[in-house]
């Protein structure tokens, strides 16, 4: 992929390596859990605020995607459920993500909704626009879409390597100069 210069006015760097958008509306940090070496795009929200997120390492989310766990509602109020988003998962722009977990070496198109307490196996590809439903789950190596979201075929048995790599190359392309 091309160079991505991110502006050092508007991006920093982490000691564990992370590149966030200084401006990225991130709520309830306490209880977010980002493995390092993941890119937080401009404009992106992450909820901690309501119970804690678990992110992997070289995961990418894009600009104006929100991030917030899953909750239930039971007779007695409602509940808050942790998201876990493994290592090596893309997040395209304007994708919504309410899920409860989203499996290792997983790309998410842009503008995807997944709904409330959803499960995405590991090695998925989501298509752009995709809708999935609140409770569904998708077994590995599926390719999902249309509204509401079902399983459209299978990505490679190499999708793990595939996904690693990109994920990898995604991360080194954004480049953070130093100010001088």
């Amino acid at each position: 992929p091309p160079v991505v210069q991110l502006s050092p006015d508007e991006y920093t760097q982490t000691g564990s390596g992370n590149k966030i958008f200084k401006n990225a509306s991130i709520f309830g940090s306490q209880n977010i859990v980002i493995h390092g070496k993941s890119i937080l795009m401009r404009d992106c929200m992450l909820r901690g605020d309501l119970t804690g997120i678990r992110m992997g390492k070289y995961c990418y989310i894009g600009e104006r995607s929100l991030i917030r766990a899953s909750h239930r509602k039971f007779s007695k109020g409602a509940t808050m459920f942790p998201l876990h988003i493994g290592d090596f998962v893309i997040v395209e722009e304007d994708c919504v993500l309410v899920a409860a977990q989203i499996g290792s070496y997983t790309h998410i198109g842009k503008g995807a909704i997944l709904g409330r307490s959803c499960i995405i196996k590991e090695c998925c590809k989501v298509e752009p626009g995709a809708v999935i439903p609140s409770d569904s789950t998708f077994p590995p190596f599926s390719v999902i879409a249309g509204n509401p979201a079902r399983v459209v075929g299978r990505v490679p048995e190499c999708t793990q390597e595939l996904m690693s790599q990109a994920a990898r190359e995604l991360y080194d392309s954004h480049v953070i100069p130093q100010k001088k």
